[in-house]
């Protein structure tokens, strides 16, 4: 193998063993005129190639900063001591890159995004970011996981210091345009969780991806994700004062505080079956915002006794939740849908929990995480959300899915337009300390009604309607809290 154009850079640690730097050692002699250099704390003997001495790395990523700044071959390989990789495998792994048809050599994780085990930050991240650029293909594949190679071209397009943070760097060179192989595995030695993502840098290393969001996108950003047509407009006019059309039903408990909010649209077919289970709760109102709908779905809300606010318009999703929400009067609120029936036994215990005292009570869908491998992108992006806001407890509760009860003080907290976008919502619901449980399982995911145009995607590589509405919503709210962490505003001072 010709290392003419080739530099090798390898951090070397305060405990790393003489035994792996003298079988590296050995193992490229053997290629003709490569640079190699061994980033380290302290003297070692590495005759005969380069040894740069720096005691201030704290991360391999900056000891990656530190050879790359060294270098002076047109192409460059990221490796890890402890990975030793035979020349015709290496040879093979940096040949997009030495035949110029790449710009970026990945190693290959399917076998670790397949594998079967806990669900670790280190699979989960890199999943959601890759779909946040748009590169879903790659599934977890990213520069964070050496081996990795870039030629020097690139390196200098998106500055060398980005390289101490990998995730940025990452996002740059995609959005930049650069041509990224990942085609060859190359297994680690240790296992991901051990040698990549130690536990004790999870903080750190969750950091490094908001950071990098808040570098790449503006604040309010969804990229090209649907915002699933909401008419924000319509919102602003309602909180400003305009007023729809509201029928007033008198079917109400007034020793109750519960408000229940139903968003609806050519629903008239269970329209009724839904009040009736809503009904038994014995609510102050049920508010069903009709919106876009050219059947009963209206009249049907009217007769089974709830209070129905109706506009001619659809006001995508979500909307409807955050309109209902304005004009709801009670202590507590509930949140369902329109078009699948929850019993009254399954929606009671979200309302008994703000009873007692929770904020926010959502649906417990954590069987999810052990049902599913590698899981999907939706249920990735909520467990993905929870980590960040250091609530790994509630894997992946949301307020995005249905039956969730919230308190009239956490609304006020946050502002009922927040409603509109409620993964945006339900972090700042976290970060303002108010008190979030999973309270109880609901399978909406079977019940739920079936929508092709919206569940499939339109063509192949895409994401559906729907799935690219909750990722939007994921990024958007992924930067606030990266902005959070930027004014040291963030909750626990993270």
């Amino acid at each position: 193998m010709d290392g003419s154009c080739l530099s090798l850079i390898v951090p070397i640690s305060r405990d790393a063993s003489n035994q792996y730097v003298s079988k590296l050692i050995h193992t490229y002699q053997s290629i003709t005129n490569v640079e190699v250099i061994f980033v380290a704390h302290k003297s070692r003997n590495v005759d005969p190639f380069r040894l740069v001495v720096n005691d201030a790395w704290q991360d391999v990523y900056e000891a990656h900063v530190i050879g790359a700044k060294k270098a002076t071959r047109t192409c460059m390989l990221f490796l890890d001591l402890n990975q030793h990789i035979t020349v015709p495998t290496l040879q093979q792994f940096l040949q997009p890159l030495m035949d110029n048809s790449a710009d970026v050599v990945l190693n290959n994780m399917d076998y670790e995004f397949q594998k079967k085990h806990r669900h670790i930050p280190s699979t989960i991240f890199p999943q959601i970011t890759n779909a946040f650029i748009h590169r879903s293909d790659l599934k977890i594949d990213q520069i964070m996981f050496v081996p990795y190679g870039l030629s020097k071209k690139a390196i200098d397009t998106i500055g060398i210091d980005t390289l101490s943070n990998p995730v940025e760097a990452h996002v740059k060179l995609v959005q930049q345009g650069y041509v990224l192989s990942h085609q060859l595995p190359i297994r680690n030695i240790f296992q991901l969780q051990n040698q990549v993502w130690d536990r004790k840098d999870d903080r750190r290393r969750i950091d490094n991806f908001l950071r990098a969001y808040t570098q790449r996108y503006p604040p309010n950003s969804r990229s090209r994700f649907s915002d699933g047509e909401r008419r924000l407009d319509v919102l602003d006019a309602v909180i400003q004062g305009y007023e729809p059309t509201i029928r007033k039903n008198d079917h109400a408990n007034p020793l109750s505080q519960l408000s229940i909010i139903i968003p609806a649209q050519n629903e008239q077919a269970r329209m009724k079956a839904v009040i009736e289970e809503c009904m038994r709760l014995a609510p102050l109102e049920i508010i069903v915002v009709v919106n876009g709908s050219n059947d009963q779905t209206a009249v049907h809300a009217y007769d089974a006794g709830a209070t129905v606010i109706q506009f001619p318009e659809k006001l995508g999703l979500d909307t409807g939740r955050a309109i209902g929400a304005h004009f709801a009067t009670g202590e507590i609120l509930l949140f369902v849908d329109g078009d699948f029936v929850i019993s009254m036994e399954d929606l009671q215990p979200f309302v008994e929990a703000v009873e007692r005292g929770v904020d926010v009570a959502v649906n417990d869908l954590n069987a999810s995480l052990k049902q599913h491998w590698p899981l999907h992108l939706v249920t990735a992006c909520k467990y993905a959300i929870n980590l960040a806001c250091d609530r790994a407890d509630l894997g992946v509760g949301s307020t995005v899915a249905v039956p969730h009860a919230l308190s009239r003080k956490s609304i006020e907290k946050v502002g009922v337009q927040s409603l509109a976008n409620p993964v945006l919502a339900y972090v700042k619901l976290l970060v303002t300390n108010c008190v979030v449980e999973n309270v109880h399982h609901v399978e909406v995911d079977k019940i739920n009604r079936f929508r092709p145009h919206t569940h499939y995607a339109n063509q192949k590589g895409s994401l559906a309607p729907t799935t690219s509405v909750i990722v939007g919503d994921h990024l958007e709210a992924m930067i606030y809290l990266g902005n959070l962490q930027k004014k040291g505003e963030k909750k626990n001072e993270l």
